[in-house]
C-alpha cells in the first residue's frame, strides 16, 4: 500500500512543482400608453411638457439569467404592483436583456417600457432590441424619463447582476453578457445632460457599493445604494420602495426591508452612501495611503488586508474601506458618509469596498480606472517593489506531534497575504485523487505555523462537500461548493461560526453567473456534490440526494481512508508558496500522519 501511495503523491509533487515552474438600434418612444402585447411603434414625445410630479423612479432592468432561469425580475414587478403608490410619484420601467421572461407578456426580443399604475404594469412604449449593456441604451432611457416623467426628484435603479467597480453591471445575456462598466454608467449620465442630480443611483446588483463607483457617480446624484457583496436573487424590497419614494426616512426603511427580507439566509450586506460628502470619502483614503506609505506600513499592508477581508471579492482585489483605514488607526468619518445594513457575518462590513490589486496583472486592469491620483500614485510604487519580496521557508514542512508544521524566515511572516491548506482523498483501489477544498484552521508559535487538521469536514445531506475558502472575519468563515442544482453547475454558498461550530447554508449561485445573485435552495431540488479528480477537467460527481428543510450542514469526522493535505501561502504580491505534503491515515475516527514528502527531494 506504501509504494501505491508514493506513486500517487509523487504525481501530486511533480504537479505542484510545475505550478510552481509555470511562473444600435435608436429609440423612438412616447408617454402614450401601449396597450398591453402590442407591437405598434413608439411614435416621438408630445412636445408639451408634462405636469411636475413629486418623484419620479426610473427602474433600468436587464433580466440576464435572474429573470430567465428564475423569474426575479417578475418577482420584483409583482412587489411593486402590491404596493400603495402615491398618485404624485412615477415608476417607470425599460425590460430587456433576458432570453424568457416569466410573467406579464414581456417581450424578450424587444426593448419595452411600462409604467406602475394603479397596481396594474402598463406598456407606455416598445422598440427593436438593444444592448442593455451600451452607453447608448441607458442614455436613451434616462433622457426619455426625466422628459416624459418629470418630477421633483428623480432616481434611477441599475438592475441586474454586478461584478465589481471593475467590471460593472447590467450584463446582457443576449449579447455575449455585455455590461455597463461604471465608466460607461457615468458616461450614459453625462449624455442625458440632467438639469439636476439624481436623488439616488441604486444598484439592486452584486458587488457595487465601491469608492471608485461612489467617485465615479456622486456628480450625478446625492445617494448610492448598493451591496459590496453576492446579493440574493429576491433583490431589493420593492413594496417598500413604491410605497416610500420621496419619504424623509426613505433610505433607513429600505436598508431595513432588505434586512428584513433575508434575514432568515444569514449572510447580507447593504448601504446608503451619502455622495454630496464624497471629499470626505477622499480624504479617509489619502490618510489612509500615508499611512501606508510611513516606514514599515508597507510591511504591515497583508495584516491589513487579512483584516479587510470581510467580503466575497476578496479574490478580485476587493476589500473593506473603513477595515484597511481603521487597521492603519485612520479615523476616517465613513460611518458619517455610510449607513449600512449588514448580518452578523457581515457586522464588520463599513459599506463600501477598496479595490487593492491581489497581482500585476489585476493591477494593470485597475490603474486605467482608478479614480483617485494619490492611491494611483502609491500603487504604482508598491508594485514596483516586487522583486524585494524576501518571503521565504525555513523549513518547509515537518511533523511535529500529529501536526503538519512549518517555519518561515525571520520577517518573512510580514509578507503573508492569506493562508490556507488543501486536501485530498486518495482512492487506493483506482489509483486516483480527488480534491476535497481548502480551509484556513491553523496554530501559530512564532515563526512556526501548525496545520489543524483533525479529520472533519463539513457534510451536507449526509455526504462530504467539496469546500472553498470565500471569506474569514472574526468567527465567521464562508465557504463555496461545486454542486449541481438540478443538473446545472453551481456552488453552494455556506457560512461556519467557529464560535458555536456550526455551519448555515446562505444558498447557492449558479456557476455559469460570474456575478451571480444567491439563489434559494427550494424543496425537492435535485443536488448533486461535486469532486475534482487531478489531471481531470471535469468534476466527478461524488453523491446525489433530494433537498428537504430537514436537509442540514454538518460537522462530521471523514470516513476511514488516507487524506494528502498541504499549505498554501499567497504573499503580498500574489505569489503562491507551497509547503511539503503530508499524508493522513484516518482509522476509527482518528486522524494520523504517516509520511511528510518533500517538494524539494522531488
Amino acid at each position: 500500500m506504501k509504494m501505491k501511495i508514493k506513486k500517487i503523491i509523487y504525481v501530486i509533487v511533480g504537479a505542484v512543482l510545475l505550478v510552481l515552474g509555470i511562473a444600435a438600434a435608436i429609440f423612438l418612444f412616447t408617454r402614450n400608453a401601449v396597450p398591453q402585447g402590442s407591437s405598434s411603434a413608439m411614435t416621438s414625445v408630445s412636445e408639451e411638457k408634462p405636469p411636475l410630479s413629486k418623484a419620479t423612479l426610473l427602474i433600468y432592468m436587464c433580466g440576464s439569467s435572474l429573470e430567465t432561469t428564475g423569474g426575479s425580475a417578475t418577482a420584483n414587478i409583482r412587489e411593486m404592483l402590491g404596493a400603495r403608490v402615491d398618485d404624485e410619484v412615477n415608476i417607470v420601467i425599460q425590460t430587456g436583456g433576458a432570453r424568457k421572461w416569466r410573467g406579464f407578456d414581456i417581450p424578450s426580443d424587444k426593448l419595452a417600457r411600462y409604467s406602475v399604475q394603479g397596481g396594474e404594469l402598463v406598456k407606455v412604449g416598445e422598440t427593436a432590441l438593444a444592448n442593455m449593456g451600451e452607453t447608448k441604451t441607458l442614455a436613451d432611457f434616462v433622457q426619455w424619463g426625466t422628459q416624459s416623467f418629470p418630477a421633483e426628484e428623480t432616481s434611477l435603479i441599475l438592475w441586474n447582476h454586478g461584478g465589481g467597480f471593475v467590471k460593472g453591471a447590467c450584463f446582457d445575456e443576449l449579447f455575449s453578457g455585455d455590461s455597463l462598466t461604471v465608466s460607461e454608467i457615468a458616461a450614459a449620465l453625462t449624455e442625458c445632460r440632467l438639469e439636476k442630480k439624481l436623488e439616488f443611483i441604486c444598484f439592486d446588483a452584486c458587488k457595487m457599493a465601491c469608492f471608485d463607483t461612489a467617485v465615479s457617480i456622486s456628480p450625478f446624484a446625492d445617494f448610492m445604494i448598493a451591496s459590496q457583496d453576492l446579493e440574493h436573487a429576491g433583490g431589493l424590497d420593492y413594496k417598500v420602495i413604491a410605497e416610500n419614494l420621496g419619504e424623509r426616512d426613505f433610505y433607513e426603511k429600505v436598508l431595513r426591508s432588505y434586512a428584513e427580507k433575508h434575514g432568515n439566509k444569514g449572510y447580507y450586506t447593504l448601504s446608503c452612501t451619502d455622495l454630496s460628502r464624497i471629499d470626505i470619502l477622499r480624504e479617509a483614503l489619502h490618510k489612509t495611503v500615508s499611512a501606508m506609505s510611513e516606514k514599515d506600513g508597507e510591511l504591515k499592508i497583508p495584516e491589513a488586508l487579512l483584516n479587510a477581508d470581510i467580503i466575497e471579492n476578496s479574490s478580485n482585489g476587493f476589500y473593506d474601506f473603513g477595515a484597511i483605514a481603521e487597521f492603519f488607526g485612520v479615523e476616517t468619518g465613513i460611518s458619517e458618509v455610510v449607513q449600512t445594513e449588514n448580518s452578523p457575518s457581515k457586522q464588520a462590513a463599513s459599506g463600501l469596498n477598496l479595490l487593492f490589486p491581489a497581482d500585476e496583472k489585476q493591477l494593470n486592469s485597475y490603474l486605467p480606472i482608478c479614480t483617485d491620483e494619490v492611491y494611483k500614485s502609491f500603487l504604482e510604487s508598491y508594485f514596483a517593489k516586487n522583486s524585494a519580496c524576501e518571503f521565504s521557508f525555513e523549513d518547509r514542512g515537518f511533523v511535529d506531534g500529529e501536526r503538519l508544521s512549518f517555519t518561515v524566515k525571520s520577517g518573512a511572516e510580514k509578507y503573508i497575504r492569506r493562508m490556507e491548506y488543501t486536501l485530498g482523498a486518495v482512492d487506493l483501489e483506482n489509483d486516483a485523487y480527488y480534491q476535497m477544498g481548502t480551509d484556513n484552521d491553523f496554530l501559530r508559535n512564532g515563526k512556526t505555523f501548525y496545520v489543524n487538521f483533525t479529520g472533519r469536514w463539513v457534510y451536507f445531506g449526509g455526504y462530504a462537500l467539496n469546500c472553498q475558502i470565500m471569506t474569514e472575519k472574526n468567527n465567521y468563515t464562508v465557504y463555496r461548493s461545486p454542486v449541481l442544482i438540478n443538473g446545472e453547475n453551481a456552488e453552494l454558498i455556506f457560512t461556519y461560526n467557529s464560535s458555536t461550530r456550526k455551519a448555515k447554508l446562505n444558498g447557492y449561485v449558479l456557476t455559469g453567473d460570474v456575478t451571480g445573485r444567491i439563489m434559494t435552495l427550494a424543496e425537492n431540488d435535485e443536488v448533486t456534490v461535486l469532486f475534482k479528480e487531478m489531471f481531470s477537467e471535469t468534476p466527478a460527481e461524488y453523491a446525489k440526494f433530494t433537498y428537504s428543510s430537514d436537509c442540514a450542514l454538518e460537522i462530521k469526522t471523514l470516513p476511514d481512508g488516507i487524506y494528502v493535505f498541504q499549505a498554501v501561502i499567497t504573499d503580498i504580491f500574489g505569489n503562491e508558496h507551497y509547503t511539503n505534503i503530508a499524508v493522513s491515515e484516518i482509522t476509527g475516527g482518528k486522524s494520523e500522519i504517516e509520511e511528510v514528502f518533500s517538494l524539494e527531494d522531488s
